[in-house]
């Protein structure tokens, strides 16, 4: 059995968000992956946080689960993939072929807490596709 305790997790403060993270490339090569899980992020960001900004995926499927609070996912290219998350929601954004997107806490007055999980795609170059259930 394989067991990485809580607190052998990396604790990083990106200063409008906290986050304890289990598994990422830039780890010792035990901590870079889990078969096809690549990262699982336990993050609370500050209220009114506005995420790190646009930036792109590709060919990576992510998972996020608000357990507190409510995230705000926007996608400047597709108005549709747009939407707020409330608490005991579940997000699934396919990155695919590339997506351009920013997550925020929706609340000026409380924080956020998330829990996102990334997995290598069992196949390359899908479609992008946002799905949710909040």
């Amino acid at each position: 059995m394989l067991l990485y305790p809580a607190k052998t997790r990396e604790y990083k403060d990106f200063g409008f968000m906290r986050a304890y993270l289990s598994f990422k490339p830039h780890l010792a090569a035990e901590r870079q992956s889990f078969g096809s899980l690549i990262t699982i992020d336990d993050a609370i960001l500050n209220p009114g946080a506005t995420g790190f900004g646009f930036h792109q995926h590709k060919d990576i499927e992510v998972v996020t689960f608000v357990i507190q609070g409510e995230v705000r996912h926007i996608d400047p290219n597709e108005e549709q993939h747009t939407g707020t998350l409330k608490a005991k929601g579940v997000q699934i954004i396919t990155a695919g072929t590339g997506i351009t997107h920013n997550e925020e806490n929706h609340s000026a007055d409380e924080e956020l807490h998330v829990l996102q999980i990334w997995f290598k795609p069992r196949q390359q170059g899908l479609n992008p596709h946002y799905a949710k259930n909040s």
